[in-house]
């Protein structure tokens, strides 16, 4: 299984800096030659300190002013393997790479040079280069009798063989490394990819060549454990299909939500002990071919579960052909409502549209003590759905829907809309000012006064010979004050155009936004229209917060890339479902009766609840946007 990287990062700082920060000078023999310089072990104390408070910017240049000073001093290889660590950490992974050259090749008999071979690997890695990061650990693996770098490079490359390198690549360092302890490294991680393609069998025999050879104690022992677990594992693998657009329009968010699915998949123990395999298809994003997908799954008796797809209307289809064989399929981001009707066994990791509408109208009446509203929404689906559930709700907790409007998607036009919000809301502060003055007036009295007042007003100005007045509404002088809120459940694309069109009208009201409002970037480009804007949302990171920071960089030190929204639904949906799964699991619909009967899982940044709808998780977060920050409201 891959390592933390991070964990292996810091164990070998802990053990690695014991000798930066000796003070007695490198053991070379070119540095025996040069006289103690007090200076230099100064300064150079100073910059190991700043590398331990992680001020890598200021121990650079330390000791790039330190080399410029005194170019031959006592401590040059720890100077120079002391620099390229600090380059490493900022990410100059060109200057980190061109200084620990320098060490290897002009100081061959340091102590550091084995360190700085290791440290190059890790370059490696991190720029994709896994055959490169291969050939750097296992020449130190090859050379070195430190027992310290041993352990710390066996760590580093067991992960990397396992998950990074091709099975061509394996022997093609079978034929360049021949000593015991690179065979036993190598046949050990061929025995883990043989494991993992279900050639158990084959599995065995490596892992078993392993323990037979292997002078390395870890090696060994992660043979011993794989063995036991295949002796352990039930006759028949257990299989979970997964189905994503990994081409398409949609591929850049399937490949990050599929490597959120593996991550969650090499973190489990209990994946490793029953003997989990991940099945992967390719949807195409289109519904024929997730159709000829979905019936390639089911016809292994071994699928258990079904995670996918992104979009509804492929997740629809993917449950209605799993459903004959009672197989839960996890949606993690399919949004409609309705779709747990449509097929039982469904569990909808995202809330679905009508619980977003209702969860923002809640939030508006309950918590902000807001009642009356005007909406503007996209005619479609979609906006339909989420509008119904919005005025519903405002309807059931006595608010009042003042106006209502549509548009179509794409139009760029929308001040007719706009207009007509604005006359209902300064026709309703016309009916609060008399009703203020008459209190006993009913409201149909108080409509017949104001046509009344009107008619009469114009038949003066007449006589006088005073041109008509325009019409009140034209004006965008008299702010409405009369409207708390307005929804505007728009798309993305579309803020731009709604935002500056709706301050046009002095509309003084708070916006409520729906889910596509939590975009920053399309918020700081409309700031001073939107600022102050709340909009419900399924994805919140805060930055600071200890938990995601942790994820995140774990998540890039293994993967190469940030988790993402998608890849932190992936991770969750693995692990939502690896919460029913145990050892007396036998057949898909003890899985799905499990799944239905959950009412919390706690998630990586926030809980799921599925105890209000079943199925469908309601949980959403509150957002509002500003200071050109969105920031968390619940």
């Amino acid at each position: 299984m891959k390592r933390l990287w991070l964990v292996v990062f810091i164990l070998s700082l802990s053990v690695g800096f014991s000798n930066l920060y000796s003070s007695e000078p490198d053991n070379s023999p070119v540095n025996q030659q040069q006289k103690l310089n007090q200076d230099v072990e100064n300064i150079f104390h100073k910059a190991v300190n700043h590398y331990i408070d992680k001020r890598y910017d200021i121990v650079e240049w330390e000791l790039q002013g330190l080399l410029d000073i005194y170019p031959k001093n006592q401590r040059i290889t720890s100077i120079l393997y002391l620099m390229g660590r600090a380059r490493y950490k900022q990410g100059k992974f060109a200057g980190a790479r061109q200084i620990l050259d320098q060490l290897i090749t002009q100081y061959d008999n340091s102590g550091y040079v084995d360190d700085a071979k290791v440290l190059l690997g890790e370059i490696a890695f991190k720029q994709s280069g896994y055959f490169t990061a291969g050939q750097n650990f296992l020449s130190v693996l090859d050379e070195t009798n430190d027992p310290r770098l041993r352990d710390r490079v066996v760590g580093l490359i067991l992960p990397l063989l396992t998950d990074y390198v091709n099975w061509d690549d394996l022997q093609s360092f079978q034929s360049q490394f021949r000593s015991k302890n690179i065979r036993s490294v190598l046949r050990f991680a061929e025995g883990v990819k043989l494991f993992r393609r279900g050639e158990k069998e084959r599995a065995v025999t490596a892992f078993q060549q392993v323990v037979d050879m292997a002078s390395l104690n870890q090696v060994k022992s992660d043979a011993e454990k794989y063995l036991k677990r295949i002796a352990a594992a039930p006759e028949q693998n257990v299989k979970i299909g997964i189905i994503l657009p990994l081409s398409g329009d949609l591929s850049e968010e399937a490949k990050s939500l599929l490597s959120g699915i593996r991550y969650a998949f090499r973190k489990n123990s209990m994946a490793r002990d029953l003997g989990i395999q991940l099945v992967v298809k390719d949807s195409e994003g289109d519904v024929l071919t997730t159709i000829r997908r979905t019936k390639e799954l089911l016809q292994d008796n071994s699928v258990i579960a079904i995670i996918g797809e992104i979009e509804s209307d492929q997740t629809a289809v993917i449950a209605s052909l799993a459903g004959a064989k009672k197989i839960p399929v996890i949606a993690p981001t399919a949004a409609e409502s309705g779709l747990t009707e449509l097929s039982k066994n469904i569990i909808q990791m995202n809330p679905d549209v009508s619980i977003r509408g209702r969860i923002i109208a809640e939030y508006a009446v309950k918590k902000l003590n807001l009642h009356t509203f005007a909406i503007l929404a996209p005619a479609d689906r979609y906006g339909k759905t989420i509008t119904d559930s919005f005025s519903e709700t405002v309807d059931h907790l006595n608010g009042s829907i003042l106006v209502q409007t549509w548009y179509y998607q794409g139009a760029t036009e929308l001040r007719s809309q706009f207009r007509y919000i604005r006359e209902v809301g300064l026709k309703k502060m016309g009916r609060d000012s008399v009703a203020q003055q008459f209190p006993d007036f009913n409201l149909t009295r108080i409509d017949s006064m104001l046509v009344v007042y009107g008619i009469q007003k114009r038949k003066e100005m007449k006589e006088k010979n005073q041109p008509a007045p325009k019409k009140f509404t034209d004006s965008t002088a008299t702010p409405v004050t009369s409207i708390d809120a307005i929804f505007l459940p728009v798309y993305t694309d579309e803020i731009p155009y709604v935002a500056p069109q709706f301050a046009l009208f002095n509309i003084k009201c708070q916006i409520l936004g729906s889910d596509f409002w939590n975009n920053e970037d399309v918020l700081d480009s409309q700031e001073s229209y939107v600022s102050g804007a709340i909009f419900p949302s399924d994805f919140y990171a805060d930055p600071v917060d200890p938990v995601y920071q942790k994820f995140r960089n774990n998540f890039r030190l293994e993967t190469g890339i940030s988790p993402g929204k998608m890849g932190i639904f992936g991770y969750d949906s693995f692990n939502l479902l690896m919460s029913v799964l145990k050892d007396d699991v036998k057949n898909p619909g003890q899985v799905l009766q499990r799944l239905k009967h959950i009412e919390t899982f706690n998630g990586l940044l926030h809980s799921y609840l599925f105890n209000l709808q079943p199925s469908v998780n309601s949980f959403l977060y509150i957002l509002q946007y500003t200071d050109r920050t969105i920031k968390r409201l619940q």
